[in-house]
């Protein structure tokens, strides 16, 4: 029983200290990282994604791409060079796989969708391009 008792503080311990490695910015010399701000591994590699601005819902927009079937079906996806966006609505004469199109619309981060991929990308003109 007192084992049980000891261990159990141990890991208690070990618990509210921490078990942080060397440089990831809980060190006891207060090193702490920038909000924001990417950390570059010794490798060269980055421990989070650079930060890159993104369409906020509500946003109209007009981009270029190929349309590609989703994960799930009944979903397409547009592949631009830089994103993926879910499209939702359009004419299925000029939106269907392999078709490489122009689309205005409207993001619409505050939708839900079981495509699971993809911005939701509300088209409002679809044309081929």
């Amino acid at each position: 029983m007192r084992t049980r008792l000891l261990l159990t503080g141990v890991a208690l311990v070990a618990l509210l200290t921490g078990c942080a490695a060397p440089g990831t910015g809980s060190s006891a010399t207060g090193d702490q990282p920038t909000p924001g701000a990417s950390s570059v591994l010794p490798t060269g590699g980055y421990t989070t994604a650079p930060p890159t601005k993104s369409p906020s819902s509500g946003q109209k927009i007009t981009v270029t791409g190929t349309v590609m079937a989703g994960v799930e079906a009944k979903c397409l996806i547009l592949k631009t060079d830089t994103t993926n966006y879910q499209l939702l609505g359009g004419d299925p004469k000029v939106i269907h796989e392999d078709a490489h199109i122009t689309v205005t619309g409207v993001i619409r981060t505050d939708v839900m969708s079981y495509c699971m991929q993809g911005t939701p990308l509300e088209v409002e003109t679809a044309t081929p391009a």
